[in-house]
């Protein structure tokens, strides 16, 4: 594993687990297709040293997008529970 992967890893797993502290709707890490986690409706990947959080549409349109430094692991969660929370309750 190259060592850009390596850091783009465990800056997912930090944040991952910070999301999973923070009750976070259907959190999910995905490591190996789209290295990504995701919540209700967001998907945050890591891009150079930035996390980029995306909300998007039920048919996968994106809404909004929003960064944040990889260091920054609190400021990633507040944006990613904001995204989510904007996204509203799913219908059954």
């Amino acid at each position: 594993m190259r060592p850009a992967h390596t850091a783009r890893d465990r800056a997912l797993k930090e944040l991952y687990a910070a999301l999973r502290r923070a009750g976070a709707p259907e959190a999910v890490l995905d490591l190996y297709n789209d290295p990504a986690v995701y919540t209700r409706d967001t998907r945050t990947r890591v891009r150079g040293q930035y996390f980029l959080t995306s909300r998007t549409a039920h048919g996968g349109a994106i809404l909004e997008t929003g960064s944040v430094p990889v260091h920054n692991t609190e400021a990633a969660v507040r944006l990613v529970l904001e995204m989510a929370s904007a996204a509203g309750p799913r219908s059954a």
